[in-house]
């Protein structure tokens, strides 16, 4: 409807038909879409943790096991602790 009426040569009517087609695609789709999600709305889904955020977890709980029982250990009046030894630093 654009292309022949209008004598337009192959590589101006090639991108005419090109992007003409993308936007005509999304001018659809988008509409579309959005009345599929306004009767069909997705499901939720609850996420699953994944094995770095299970480690990173198990991590922290560990550390905060380690300054709890360091903090025990100061109020209950049982000596000083040797914070170099702990550290696990080689000397």
């Amino acid at each position: 409807m654009v292309i022949r009426p209008y004598k337009i040569t192959f590589i101006p009517a090639f991108f005419i038909m090109l992007f003409g087609t993308e936007f005509l695609i999304f001018a659809t789709y988008i509409p579309l879409n959005f009345l599929y999600e306004l009767c069909v709305p997705p499901k939720e889904t609850k996420k699953e943790a994944s094995e770095e955020e299970i480690k990173a977890e198990a991590a922290l709980q560990e550390a905060e096991q380690k300054a709890a029982t360091k903090a025990a250990a100061i109020e209950g009046g049982k000596g000083a602790i040797d914070l170099e030894a702990e550290s696990g630093a080689d000397i």
